[in-house]
Parts: structure tokens; sequence; C-alpha cells
């Protein structure tokens, strides 16, 4: 057994339930690089959730459920169609504060998935790194999202737009109560991450 199935027993043990999520968010100096020809990036349009509907994958079709729920939804295009999908929460809509508030001037991404077809290629990085551009140029200060500590993946794509990790947030339910811990954590900046990796 490794030390995160053990960790998972004892916190199904001790408590009903629980969700501990690393915080990252967006910093100033990480501009997006110019598309490859084919990828366009945009706001979500009704050609688009129709032809994300008719996606073989699951998940990919799943994320039109933010959508729906009035979220701003941005979409990275090929030739072919979406490959990758971001939707944002304004402060308004954000309905995580017991696990990390956003001020007035910030936004939340909820949810990012990528089209079976088009795993692999970096697209996630390269949308998540394009719609902060746009959400930074629109005025927005900072955006940020709730990671699930073990989902390797998503840690990767957040870390490559150049985000950076900034908390930790840790829920636990006894009974029918909630009760939160946010743990703000230091960061280096996004140049400086970059400089350290490639010491």
């Amino acid at each position: 057994m490794t030390a995160k199935d053990c960790l998972k027993a004892l916190l199904a043990r001790t408590f009903s339930d629980y969700r501990v999520n690393w915080i990252y968010a967006s910093v100033a100096g990480c501009e997006a690089a110019p598309l490859n020809d084919g990828l366009s990036l945009g706001p979500l349009t009704a050609t688009q959730t129709q032809a994300i509907l008719e996606s073989s994958s699951h998940k990919f079709r799943n994320t039109l459920s933010f959508h729906k729920g009035g979220l701003a939804g941005f979409v990275l295009s090929d030739d072919k169609g979406p490959v990758c999908v971001a939707h944002f929460a304004s402060p308004d809509q954000y309905r995580h504060n017991a696990t990390w508030p956003i001020r007035a001037n910030e936004v939340a991404l909820v949810d990012i998935a990528t089209d079976d077809r088009a795993k692999g290629k970096g697209y996630a990085p390269l949308t998540i790194r394009a719609a902060t551009q746009a959400y930074r140029e629109a005025g927005i200060e900072r955006l940020i999202a709730f990671i699930w500590w073990s989902n390797k993946p998503s840690i990767r794509s957040f870390e490559k737009a150049g985000w950076v990790r900034i908390g930790l947030a840790i829920e636990v339910r006894t009974g029918k109560r909630w009760r939160s811990l946010r743990i703000p954590l230091p960061h280096r900046s996004a140049a400086a991450q970059v400089r350290a990796k490639h010491r």
C-alpha cells in the first residue's frame, strides 16, 4: 500500500467525507504564445456546443453542464472542431468560497476538459494560458483554480500554463457539518519557477 493509499484510508475512517485541494493562481508576466496554424480560441458558441455534444468523450460532453449553469466557456478548436474547453465563474457565480474565496476582481477556472481525440498534445495548458491572458486584458486581476491534491495531470497543466500554487484547502465532514481549513502557501513568481527548472 502506498503512502497515498494509507492517507486515503485514514481520512475515510476518520471522516464521513473529505476534500483536499491545492489552490493555484495566475500570475503576471505569463503571456500566451501565438497559437499554431489551425488552432483558435474564443468564447463558446452554439455551433461549438453542438460539436461537443456529438463528441465520443463522456467527460468532454459533460463539461457543458457548466455552460448550462451560465458559466463563461472558452474553447480551443482545430480544423475539426473543439479540442479543449474551460469554464470560468465570476464572484457572483462562484459557489466554493468555503474551499477558497475569490475577490471582486477575480474569476475561478472551475472546469477544463480535453476531447479524447486531442489528448497528449498540450492543449489544456495552452487553453489555460490563452484564456488567462484574455481575462487579464479584460481587466481581471487574477484567476484561481482548486485541484484535487493527487490529480497530477491537472497540476502539470496549470504549472505549464505558468500558474503557481498559493494554498492548500482541506475540508472534512463530521456528521452533517463541513469544516474547512485554508492554508496559504508562499510561492515564487512564474519567472523564478522557470529559472529554477533550467538550473
